[in-house]
């Protein structure tokens, strides 16, 4: 028998015929005694002995009468028994698409490690664990739904190096930890009064102090916030997606531990909600920004965190300084290492300058 890090599933299962057989010797009743009892045809006992024939409800019920075993025993037999004939079938299936594990292999263990997926003991399981955990039935399946289907939506360049394989496990890892979120309905009124107040949790240095005020405050407004560490290949900075049932999702990765980058991603992917009414995942490589939504939300994000009337004022007087930042940072309420990147990003100041002192990394567990 096979046994897996999550389910048991034995090598051989008695066919109901067999069973059937075993019981007519030890009662010492001959097939044709039988047909007479059920009011079957004798040729109809032989096929089901001999497995040619299935044990039906009706037969269960007539096999109880004579027997005195219950219908359910003679149901659950056959159940079985069809289950592990599909199982057998099915593996067999999944020999022949075994090939379709290498497009995981340079990320396979990582899954593995964080308990995405259980690791199997042989390469059709670990198959079957792929698809149990991208939540369909075939390889062709997982082909419609994360690559062709109009419910997903890649929004990556054509230079963009990302593996598309890598990208799908983390999209789907982000959508199982978004079901866990508990979230009111999306609402686009909450989430710009959620996005005012999120706007002030920059101040807060701590990981674990920020999302665990950042997450249920977005939940109130139907926004399902993720953190979620990228895997090996996936180049990504953020996605947002409308699938879930009265629920946005908003996943970030962590690649870039920056302060300032993460909540321009948080904001830029906030924004794309209010603006992308569509359904379906929307990422976010940041490798270019050539179209005009990009550049739209690209606008509302920066000037969400610092309001363009006061970052015109704040550049006409700026002296260089560090105290400047942080002067002007208090004045509207947000980090001073926002501000850093922003000048950075600018081109306002060196790409190097106020990395200590202002800027800072968020360190993850």
């Amino acid at each position: 028998m096979t046994e897996s890090k999550n389910q048991f599933q034995p090598d051989y299962m008695p066919a109901p015929g067999s069973i059937l057989d075993d019981i007519l010797h030890e009662q010492g009743m001959q097939q044709k005694e039988l047909a007479k009892r059920t009011g079957f045809t004798p040729k109809t006992i032989n096929e089901i002995i001999k497995g040619k024939a299935r044990i039906t409800p009706d037969t269960a019920l007539c096999f109880e009468r004579v027997f005195g075993t219950p219908a359910s025993f003679w149901n659950n037999a056959q159940a079985r028994y069809d289950e592990h004939n599909a199982r057998l079938a099915d593996e067999k299936l999944l020999e022949k698409e075994i090939g379709w594990l290498d497009n995981f292999k340079t990320f396979l263990k990582e899954l593995i490690k964080r308990n995405w997926i259980k690791e199997a003991p042989r390469d059709t399981l670990q198959l079957r664990e792929l698809l149990n955990f991208f939540s369909v039935s075939h390889v062709e399946d997982f082909e419609c739904v994360w690559k062709t289907s109009e419910n997903v939506a890649f929004r990556m360049s054509e230079k963009h190096d990302s593996n598309p394989f890598a990208l799908a496990a983390w999209l789907r890892q982000g959508e199982r930890l978004a079901h866990e979120i508990q979230c009111k309905p999306f609402d686009e009124r909450k989430l710009k009064e959620a996005l005012t107040q999120a706007r002030s949790l920059t101040l807060i240095k701590d990981p674990q102090e920020m999302t665990a005020k950042l997450i249920p405050l977005m939940a109130e407004a139907g926004v399902a916030v993720i953190f979620l560490k990228e895997l090996k290949g996936a180049k990504i900075n953020g996605a947002i997606n409308r699938l879930l049932p009265e629920k946005a999702v908003i996943q970030l990765s962590i690649r870039h531990c920056w302060a300032d980058i993460m909540w321009f991603t948080f904001f830029h992917e906030a924004f794309h909600l209010l603006e992308n009414k569509g359904k379906g995942w929307k990422i976010d490589s940041f490798a270019e920004r050539d179209d005009e939504e990009e550049r739209l939300v690209d606008k509302k994000a920066a000037d969400f965190l610092i309001p363009p009337s006061e970052y015109e004022k704040f550049l006409h007087s700026w002296n260089q300084s560090a105290d400047g930042i942080n002067r002007f940072a208090k004045k509207i309420g947000i980090h001073p290492g926002i501000v850093a990147g922003r000048l950075q990003h600018d081109g306002k100041t060196a790409e190097s300058n106020f990395n200590k002192g202002l800027r800072f990394r968020y360190i993850w567990e």
